[in-house]
């Protein structure tokens, strides 16, 4: 096998970094359509947008997670905090205190109320999990012996040798 030239090794260097300066160019955009005034750099224009958010920020009232008024706001995990309370509260409110895990939603409090006028018992949810269970095999065995049936080397070497 004949060794390429060195000016055709260039060549195609040059080629593949005018390729991929292309992609660069391309994930970046034209600098001259920023709304910053900065757009020389892009370190330039992300600074002034900074500068731009930090003045906003200063003249708002801010957050504040002892506030309680309506000058300033609470932050996201507070009010994440704060929801999660009060539902709780009403929950157990309705639920009349605190309740076992395993019936800790009104869902579930139903579902184990449907259980009980149903007459479903411990029985019928083990037949029922022990079911599920061999279903899930059944699909596992047949998808094994499909795979078996496949041979991975064959095409592994048909690809490789393309």
């Amino acid at each position: 096998m004949a060794r390429p030239d060195f000016a055709q090794i260039l060549t195609e260097f040059a080629e593949f970094l005018g390729g991929k300066d292309k992609e660069i160019r391309q994930l970046i955009g034209d600098p001259q359509t920023l709304t910053t005034t900065q757009k020389a750099t892009l370190v330039g224009a992300l600074n002034e947008m900074k500068q731009t958010i930090n003045t906003l920020s200063s003249r708002s009232a801010g957050i504040n997670d002892s506030a309680t008024d309506d000058a300033s706001t609470l932050s996201a995990k507070k009010i994440l905090e704060l929801l999660k309370q009060a539902k709780a509260d009403v929950k157990n409110e309705l639920l009349g205190g605190e309740v076992d895990a395993s019936i800790d939603t009104l869902k579930e409090l139903g579902d184990m109320l449907n259980g009980i006028k149903t007459g479903e018992d411990g029985l019928n949810k083990l037949i029922q999990k022990v079911t599920q269970t061999n279903q899930s095999l059944t699909l596992l065995v047949q998808r094994f012996t499909v795979l078996d049936g496949i041979n991975l080397k064959d095409a592994y070497n048909r690809g490789y040798n393309r």
